[in-house]
């Protein structure tokens, strides 16, 4: 358990990833999220301007394979985790 987070603390669904996913925080509101493939090019970016702790995002076509979400908390925290894009 790394700096308190727990397996609750950050929540990406669908794995593999269709056309969306969903993005959920048990303990603080998401501010912003990026995904990016692999190389870093930012395949989109999202910002939370009502402060919610669930967002379900659009993912855009033909970007295919593991991809990086990064998500901003309210409190400064980032968290990163892969997700595949298919």
């Amino acid at each position: 358990d790394l700096m308190g987070f727990n397996e609750d603390f950050l929540r990406i669904s669908p794995c593999p990833a269709p056309d969306h996913i969903s993005i959920s925080s048990s303990f603080s509101k998401i501010v912003s999220m990026t995904i990016s493939d692999m190389s870093g090019r930012l395949i989109t970016s999202w910002e939370n301007s009502n402060g919610e702790h669930q967002i379900r995002l659009n993912l855009p076509p033909n970007n295919n394979g593991v991809s990086i979400v990064k998500v901003l908390f309210s409190d400064g925290l980032i968290k990163a985790e892969k997700v595949i894009i298919f």
